[in-house]
């Protein structure tokens, strides 16, 4: 452990070590501090400790042996744990009360009302009790008295830091404290005892029911009988996935019908009603919204951008009836609704105020990382404050801990970011769930630092950091604070606006200077950490986090990339019909997919080769996929299913300007092709795909107009991926370029397509 034996701990002893003590450096005052006019308190004296008494519930129970764990990694003595059952008479016996005992309803205690999860710790009488939320008031009092800090570093593990004393001398104190933000939900990391520290909670009454209704598609009365209620997709299908035809004036019927159902006890609603809570859901599925029947068709607004151009068909039209209806069937209910995808803005006109039965969970798009840039800041924090005053409630936030990590290894630090974001939110929402994914190890300290911001806003980020440095890192502190300094600094710098590219991460935030400058700071750690066994696992476990940062760097930095897919220029354009037999293919060098996460760059199971000719009007990719099964390749009744079948995706953009849109094509092995500009979907027009199936592959043969796309480009580029679905078990992911991101629309993986010269007449 690396802490020094302190001796006798006391308030003032303390509080110069690492963050301890009542006024230690990085923990946030609480809301209320009285210091009594009291001797301290001997919890531990002379190897003996004072008892622990728990209230009968599991939360105090669990609260107390959590307090005796502490006291005993602290001191080496464990206080014997005594579970008071209901109706007990009270003791006079100095002990440690956790809950609502006899003792404390003896002496007249109780928990600070402002909130549910408020909590009051008070020495009283040569004892001491914890009141409220107990596992709270025990945590908190761990921190501040014993100094211990849980922090969260190996991905499998808890990092519990306790000074090593003889003895605790307790501080007579009175003091209360409750959280800024009612919901403090860290869905990858809430089981973590970090996250208990960090008294992760939700005292909020909403919520939604994420993605409802979940199985309406699956039942196939209902898609008999009402098939106008799923979207309709480009190629004409519906009730293929989960997601439903907001602008159908019908699906609004059969969703109140649903409803009435549910709450009458009749049938089970498929998860837009909380009977308990008293909550409606409308949480669209988990793809942008795009229903091509003529109820939306013409109600898109793509004035309002990727982020909102179905906003007035979901929102406006759907959540505004069924707002209406709500109030006047069921006034005791609240609709929580979930803004997603491409239905983040709040439509033109929209005002729930009237109804006050709604409530907005948003989802922070870019992720809360890049939030660091002052124009995406005020867009996303402005987006909020206007659902506020469209619903006249505060909001619920979804922010994704997952973006932007999933296009970059870069080992980036933002807690100055986190901690003014939930100072400009104050009083306008009521917290916020953390969706994971990532490379949550990589963003562990954050989420602490999130969810201590989440507390109380007042959080020292600095302070943190510092304390972190000196608990995780003993003897290697001093270079490994300096390391997370230039992981802050570099990451804070203002980017322009183009996003998660390369010229910004690694020529803006960490150029050369700077990552030869972390390597230098991690030698040096490990060679500081050599004689301290437990520093020196941790400074190597922080270590690891930049080995990806550092390839990916090191290949940008020096030009270490791809080649490019070169399209042979052809007169004769080959018939289209999957098969890649005409002499124009004869002058096309093929490229080959590698698999789309594997850094060891093993060579694919299922192989596929790309090739590609053009022409005055257009361009031609043609693919050859092996398959060793061809007839029992799974077939779907839509190209949108992402899962149970084969397709591939073809992702193209103009490189010469690095914010230009970017067009998707998607064909499948059953030979369908849908097209889409961003979000937007787009008519095929003349693009058009055919597949050809053999005894062990398949091909495809993608003809691709160039006013499909905006006009022939002044510099294509672009990236294909394949997913072979097999029979479930053995998919493969497989590209033509790879950075190893999660998105294969992630740009900086893109290569150029080069209209080569006349190879074939």
């Amino acid at each position: 452990m690396i802490s020094p034996s302190l001796g006798l701990v006391s308030f003032a002893a303390l509080a110069f070590f690492g963050g301890t003590g009542f006024g230690a450096k990085d923990l946030a005052k609480p809301a209320l501090f009285k210091r009594l006019e009291s001797p301290g308190i001997p919890v531990v004296d002379d190897g003996r400790a004072m008892p622990v008494v728990s209230a009968d519930s599991p939360r105090s129970i669990a609260a107390a042996v959590q307090l005796a764990d502490v006291i005993r990694r602290a001191t080496g003595v464990k206080p014997d744990i005594i579970r008071e059952f209901r109706g007990a008479a009270a003791t006079n016996r100095p002990a440690l009360f956790v809950g609502e005992t006899a003792a404390s309803a003896a002496a007249g205690l109780v928990a600070p009302a402002e909130s549910p999860e408020a909590f009051r710790v008070v020495a009283h009488d040569g004892s001491i009790f914890f009141l409220g939320r107990e596992d709270f008031a025990v945590f908190d009092w761990c921190e501040r008295e014993l100094g211990a800090r849980c922090f969260w570093l190996d991905p499998d593990g808890e990092e519990l830091s306790v000074p090593e004393v003889p003895e605790v001398n307790a501080s007579p104190v009175d003091y209360s404290d409750w959280p800024a933000y009612g919901m403090r939900v860290c869905g990858s990391c809430a089981g973590q005892r970090w996250a208990r520290f960090s008294k992760v909670g939700n005292a909020h009454r909403g919520g939604v029911r994420v993605h409802a209704p979940h199985a309406w598609h699956k039942d196939r009365s209902l898609v008999a009988g009402s098939p106008g209620i799923f979207a309709l997709a480009a190629d004409g299908s519906r009730a293929t996935t989960p997601l439903l035809c907001y602008g159908n004036p019908e699906t609004l019927l059969c969703y109140e019908r649903r409803i009435d159902e549910a709450i009458a006890g009749v049938r089970d609603s498929g998860g837009i009603v909380d009977t308990r809570r008293k909550v409606i859901t409308v949480s669209p599925w988990d793809i942008a919204y795009n229903c091509c029947c003529g109820f939306c068709r013409e109600s898109y607004d793509e004035s309002l951008g990727q982020y909102g151009n179905a906003s007035p068909i979901v929102w406006g039209r759907f959540l505004k009836g069924l707002a209406k209806w709500a109030k006047r069937e069921h006034p005791d209910y609240m609709i929580s609704f979930l803004p997603y995808w491409n239905m983040c803005e709040v439509p033109p006109g929209l005002d729930l105020t009237e109804e006050g039965n709604c409530e907005a969970e948003i989802c922070i798009m870019p992720g809360l990382a890049l939030l660091k840039d002052e124009p995406v800041r005020l867009r996303e924090e402005g987006l909020v404050r206007r659902w506020t005053e469209v619903t006249g409630r505060k909001a619920i936030l979804w922010h994704y801990s997952c973006w932007p990590a999933e296009f970059t290894s870069a080992p980036y630090l933002f807690g100055e970011t986190v901690r003014n974001h939930w100072r400009n939110m104050r009083g306008i929402v009521d917290g916020c769930f953390v969706c994971g994914g990532g490379e949550v190890p990589r963003l562990s300290l954050m989420h602490y630092v999130w969810m201590r911001s989440m507390w109380n806003p007042d959080l020292d980020v600095e302070a943190v950091y510092d304390v972190f440095a000196e608990r995780m890192f003993g003897p290697a502190a001093k270079p490994m604070r300096r390391l997370m300094r230039l992981q802050e600094s570099g990451w804070s710098r203002r980017w322009t606006d183009e996003g998660v590219l390369d010229g910004n991460v690694y020529g803006i935030s960490y150029p050369p200077w700077t990552v030869r400058e972390m390597k230098r700071l991690l030698v040096s750690a490990d060679r500081l950490a050599a004689n301290d066994a437990e520093a020196l696992r941790r400074v190597r476990r922080y270590a690891s986090m930049f080995a990806d940062f550092f390839d990916d760097a090191e290949k940008v930095h020096y030009g270490e990339r791809g080649g490019g897919l070169v399209l042979s220029r052809t007169d004769v354009m080959p018939t289209i019909d999957g098969v890649l037999d005409e002499e124009c293919w004869s002058g096309a060098s093929p490229l080959c997919f590698v698999r789309a996460m594997d850094r060891s760059r093993s060579v694919p199971r299922y192989g596929t080769e790309i090739r590609g000719i053009w022409r005055d009007d257009g361009f031609v990719l043609g693919f050859r996929l092996d398959e060793p099964a061809v007839d029992l390749m799974p077939s779907h009744e839509s190209v949108y299913d992402f899962t149970r079948h084969d397709y591939v995706d073809v992702f193209l953009t103009d490189a010469s300007t690095r914010t230009g849109c970017v067009h998707i094509v998607r064909f499948d092995a059953d030979g369908r092709l849908v097209m889409s500009e961003g979000n937007f979907l787009r008519p095929a027009g003349e693009a058009r795909v055919a597949v050809s199936k053999t005894g062990g592959s398949w091909s495809a043969e993608l003809f691709i107009p160039f006013s499909a796309i905006g006009g022939r480009p002044a510099a294509l580029s672009g990236n294909a991926t394949r997913w072979r679905a097999g029979d479930g078990t053995n998919g493969e992911w497989t590209r033509l370029s790879t950075r190893f991101a999660n998105r294969s629309s992630d740009r900086n993986a893109f290569i150029p397509f080069v209209f080569g010269i006349l190879s074939v007449q």
